[in-house]
């Protein structure tokens, strides 16, 4: 469904998921376009430089943040902090707090804190751009997020996701469970805190990052497969239940492979690094649908030239298919280089290093081919 398009210049779009990958290359995407952003992760040291990446492209843009936006939020108040105040946040709240608070378990938030609290909050200096750290699986970091947007969330876009390879039997339950909880019913929550807003105002974009795997299914990827099967469920349901409110989308960008780094951080319990199967898409293109998509909201996007195709093998000929994915899949989605079983970033997220817009592939099946790293 079509609607008129937005004056990103002057909009608040709120990113969950914003330190890496798709989600890191749409908040690039929106600071280009002007907007003024919230963006949040686990990870505050890979959040501070989205921050100053995002601040940069919006000044380049000529963009101008509205005085007084994009301040930390007084915890559960929704309140902007006085520029110099600093305030700390409540335990457990997960708002960009002075250095050490540490917010989420196993996340400093001292770097955040640093581009927020000591500074006053973004606001004109720091370029329309607020960071909050949290957690996706605790439902008060995603309202402390919202809390910081303050009254007015024109878009939000949530791309936070984490993976596991593995066969069901070996991946342990925690792992799976954790999985789930984050792919799925950390887009619940995020769904339940956004909506909630958007109701009040009576508009606003709910923008999902799925997957091709939600719609087929691939061997050895079984709690990210169920959680993004779930996820298109959970759209599908809250698109049908929002048609009362005209000005409220709710959408869903689904690529196919992508050259980010879930692939490397995932949890591993197959003993060969998985990465993306050609053809292999940059973030960038992904991220470009989901700024179309908040301009021009459409129920769902496909992003990927074989998803219609491989999509057609799974509804069509699935004997065929079922034959052909599992060696297809130890082929080209799991690389060469072995590794030891290992929960990767599911409970706590990578190093700052490991967090970047790309993985280690160029994009394209040639490259993809030639190459044993992953993604």
């Amino acid at each position: 469904m079509a609607r008129r398009g937005y004056l990103l210049a002057v909009e608040t779009v709120v990113i969950t998921g914003a330190s890496s990958g798709v989600g890191r290359a749409a908040a690039l995407a929106f600071a280009r376009a002007g907007a003024r952003l919230v963006l949040s992760s686990r990870s505050g040291p890979a959040l501070e430089e989205v921050a100053a990446e995002c601040r940069a492209a919006r000044a380049e843009s000529g963009a101008v943040a509205r005085p007084g936006a994009g301040k930390v939020a007084r915890p559960g108040t929704g309140v902007a902090a006085r520029p110099g105040a600093g305030t700390a946040a409540r335990p457990g709240m997960g708002v960009a707090t002075r250095a050490g608070t540490g917010a989420v378990p196993g996340v400093d938030s001292g770097a955040v804190a640093r581009a927020g609290a000591e500074a006053g909050g973004p606001g004109e200096a720091e370029g329309g751009v607020t960071v909050v750290v949290a957690d996706v699986t605790r439902p008060d970091t995603i309202e402390a997020v919202a809390a910081a947007a303050g009254d007015r969330i024109d878009v939000w876009v949530h791309t936070a996701a984490v993976m596991a390879y593995g066969r069901f039997e070996d991946v342990p339950a925690d792992v799976f469970d954790q999985v789930v909880t984050t792919d799925l019913l950390g887009a619940a929550t995020v769904a339940r805190v956004a909506l909630a807003r958007f109701r009040q105002r009576g508009r606003g974009v709910l923008i999902f990052g799925g997957s091709l795997l939600g719609t087929v299914v691939t061997p050895y990827t079984s709690s990210y497969v169920t959680s993004k099967w779930g996820l298109r469920a959970l759209v599908r349901a809250l698109r049908l239940e929002t048609r009362d409110a005209p000005g409220i989308h709710v959408c869903l960008v689904s690529p196919g492979a992508v050259d980010t780094p879930i692939y490397r951080n995932a949890a591993n319990f197959a003993g060969r690094i998985g990465r993306p199967p050609p053809p292999i898409d940059r973030a960038e293109k992904a991220a470009a649908a989901i700024v179309r998509c908040a301009r021009h909201p459409r129920g769902t996007v496909n992003v990927g030239a074989a998803n219609k195709l491989i999509l057609f093998g799974f509804v069509a000929t699935p004997a065929l298919y079922d034959v052909l994915v599992g060696p297809l899949m130890r082929l080209a989605g799991l690389s060469r280089e072995k590794v030891g079983p290992h929960p990767g970033n599911v409970f706590a997220p990578p190093s700052p290093d490991a967090e970047a817009v790309k993985g280690r592939r160029r994009a394209g099946p040639a490259a993809a081919l030639r190459r044993g790293r992953s993604g």
